[in-house]
């Protein structure tokens, strides 16, 4: 079966990031700080959470985790910056 990036979830210190739910996510891989969770818009770039960041990190690719540990409890993130969804003309 083939997985996209529909199916990548994120999970730090017990909250849900949906990556196909906002552009403003990217998850990169480094060398020197694994994986990680940024929040980026408008040139402004906010670290979320990170492997290696000392706080639970979990990335899980269609229920399975493909990164860390299992989080018992996980929250759906709150909806943060970005688009909003309303188009006006």
């Amino acid at each position: 079966m083939t997985h996209s990036y529909h199916d990548v979830v994120v999970i730090v210190n017990g909250t849900r990031y949906r990556i196909a739910d906002n552009y403003a996510y990217r998850l990169i891989c480094t060398r020197a700080g694994g994986w990680q969770l940024v929040w980026a818009w408008d040139k402004e770039e906010r670290l979320i959470g990170g492997e290696y960041d000392g706080g639970k990190f979990t990335i899980e690719v269609a229920g399975i985790v493909v990164c860390g540990k299992k989080q018992k409890r996980a929250e759906d993130a709150q909806p943060t910056g970005g688009w909003d969804g309303t188009v006006s003309r």
